[in-house]
């Protein structure tokens, strides 16, 4: 007989948690100032993290103001707004 156990499943809010802190913030800044041409999984593989977790933080931080993407996918750049 196999017993199956539901896990606690607890819904993230769209505001920071864990992993939307400040310092991973404070990283993208700093390698997007670096070099603003930058793509996604180029952050992703210089912090040491998911592309998915940086999709996710940096959508965070588009939706705040914070940064902004000038141009499209090939010739495009990153711009930090203060």
């Amino acid at each position: 007989m196999i017993k199956f156990t539901l896990l606690k499943q607890n819904k993230i809010p769209k505001e920071q948690n864990g992993t939307l802190d400040g310092t991973l913030e404070e990283k993208i800044f700093k390698i997007i100032i670096e070099n603003p041409r930058l793509t996604q999984m180029e952050i992703a593989v210089a912090l040491g993290i998911s592309e998915r977790t940086t999709k996710r933080l940096m959508k965070y931080m588009i939706e705040s103001g914070k940064l902004e993407r000038i141009g499209g996918r090939r010739y495009g750049y990153w711009v930090v707004k203060n």
